[in-house]
């Protein structure tokens, strides 16, 4: 039998036994489920390593990538280069901790325009928002700090 003819007879067969093939697996669905819990628990420490350091920094990284494309249009590329450029670290004070609970650099843009200007750390993003993104105001607060 080549192998388009047993495609064709396993397809009919399915077709003719479905309901037969349908509650076998219903019935056993419940071992299933329990063979994978068994597993789970015997291997829980090596799970949780694996989904730490392979899936949740695939999945941040398209988020990431979904979410500044959609609010600055900025690829991730684009997000790392203007990192690279600004030397790892926030366009203001230069630190390399971004801060926040996210840990990564808030992408700050002209709200009138959008054009992005640069990647901010927490506490300096927070500050230039605060002050309204008025260079009049952030220049009188720096003379009063003086």
């Amino acid at each position: 039998m080549t192998p388009k003819e047993k495609a064709i007879y396993d397809r009919a067969y399915r077709e003719r036994n479905r309901d037969r093939i349908a509650a076998r697996r219903r019935a056993s669905r419940p071992a299933i489920n329990d063979n994978r819990r068994d597993w789970y628990d015997r291997n829980r420490d090596r799970q949780n390593a694996y989904m730490r350091e392979v899936v949740y920094p695939k999945r941040r990284d398209r988020v990431l990538d979904g979410r500044i494309m959609k609010l600055y249009g900025l690829t991730l590329t684009d997000y790392r280069n203007l990192l690279a450029k600004q030397e790892g670290g926030c366009a203001i004070c230069h630190t390399s901790n971004p801060g926040g609970s996210r840990g990564r650099f808030c992408v700050d843009h002209d709200h009138k325009t959008g054009r992005v200007r640069g990647l901010l750390c927490q506490s300096c993003n927070r500050a230039i928002g605060l002050l309204g993104d008025d260079a009049n105001r952030l220049i009188a607060a720096a003379a009063y700090l003086r």
